[in-house]
């Protein structure tokens, strides 16, 4: 299964005002995992609805990706 990381803000904004409408909208259909609280919510305002936020740094997104089930998204 698919999952697009993301480590910043930024980075996903840049990402969806670059992506074509139907790129965006295959994008937002495809869960994110994120780093932090903060770059969930920005996610969230972008129209990702599948966000899971993990340990910090690239250590916490590794760990979580080690046991990533996409029967376990909320």
């Amino acid at each position: 299964p698919a999952m697009l990381l993301i480590s910043s803000s930024e980075s996903l904004e840049r990402t969806m005002l670059a992506a074509s409408d139907d790129l965006a909208t295959t994008l937002r259909a495809i869960p994110v995992l994120v780093p932090h609280p903060r770059i969930a919510e920005s996610a969230r305002r972008l129209g990702f609805e599948r966000v899971v936020v993990s340990e910090g740094g690239d250590e916490g997104m590794l760990a979580y990706l080690q046991t990533y089930n996409e029967n376990n998204l909320a």
